[in-house]
């Protein structure tokens, strides 16, 4: 989007605080500028986009809308924020209408929007230092269903529903096809499968392979680690209940001599709050990879 200047201090007091990564101040210099002059589509853009990753999404929808009606012909850049906004209040019919505008199907209906937008990775909470990579399917054009399964410290759940941004920030191998990668901007709908850690051992993968096929029921998906250096292994597993997890390890280590189960533990843990962490929204330098495809079973969340 092309940007209005103007002789006006503030614009560059402005412009240069969302350089910086400073959103607040951004968001403060932009809300001056749009009193000074209302008519001015590009202010109400910017205080929009600042508003976006602050999590203000009332004025995010707010000001996108009216840099919508200011504008003389259609730019997609205010669409596409007002619609990740509008998904995040909660307003379908308003994000139905604006992702129509910018040529994207979405299904007919009153309620979430709810389809098959194929799969991709979310980089959840960019905005601390400790951020990973998770598959996810996406089921509208800026949410979508965690499918892998996440750190117990990362505050997120296999099957959370999240809100990510519209623009990807790299691109990774999945089964032989390049899948794109979004930021997490929002977590909207926790699921109820928090993440169980286990350590165990056993003499090969031909032995790993059951524990791994038993997804179902109250455990929704389990992921192995590479074996450690001593021989063990450490498994993710997204499970309702710490029972269900201890049945099924201690059922599998009784079936034979050769395998053991050493602990299992859980701390969840709150999202990460930001932690200073500039220009989050923007392509991390070292991009994460993802699990192997044969790392994981998985059951429908």
């Amino acid at each position: 989007m092309t940007q209005a200047r103007a002789d006006n201090p503030l614009y560059t007091r402005a412009y240069a605080a969302m350089d910086r990564g400073d959103l607040t101040a951004a968001q403060r210099y932009f809300s001056k500028l749009i009193r000074e002059t209302p008519q001015n589509r590009h202010y109400h853009y910017m205080y929009a986009l600042a508003s976006k990753y602050r999590g203000d999404w009332t004025g995010a929808l707010t000001h996108n809308l009216r840099a919508i009606a200011l504008a003389a012909e259609h730019d997609d850049a205010p669409y596409w924020n007002a619609g990740i906004a509008a998904t995040a209040l909660e307003d379908w019919a308003k994000a139905r209408r604006l992702w129509r505008a910018c040529g994207i199907a979405v299904p007919e209906g009153t309620g979430p929007i709810s389809g098959n937008y194929g799969i991709a990775a979310i980089r959840l909470h960019p905005w601390a230092a400790t951020s990973e990579t998770v598959l996810a399917r996406r089921i509208d054009p800026v949410r979508a269903r965690l499918l892998g399964v996440p750190h117990p410290a990362s505050g997120h759940r296999f099957g959370d529903i999240i809100l990510h941004d519209s623009v990807p920030t790299g691109y990774h191998q999945h089964n032989g096809m390049e899948i794109p990668e979004y930021s997490e901007l929002a977590r909207l709908k926790p699921s109820p499968y928090p993440t169980y850690t286990a350590r165990i051992r056993c003499t090969d993968a031909a032995e790993l392979q059951p524990l791994l096929n038993s997804a179902g029921g109250d455990i929704a998906c389990i992921e192995a680690r590479p074996a450690d250096s001593d021989g063990s292994i450490t498994l993710d597993i997204a499970a309702k209940t710490r029972l269900a997890v201890a049945q099924l390890l201690c059922d599998w280590a009784l079936a034979a001599d050769s395998r053991s189960l050493e602990h299992i533990s859980s701390e969840e843990l709150p999202v990460p709050p930001p932690d200073g962490h500039p220009h989050w929204w923007l392509a991390p330098k070292n991009t994460a990879p993802l699990p192997a495809a044969d790392s994981a079973v998985h059951a429908a969340p």
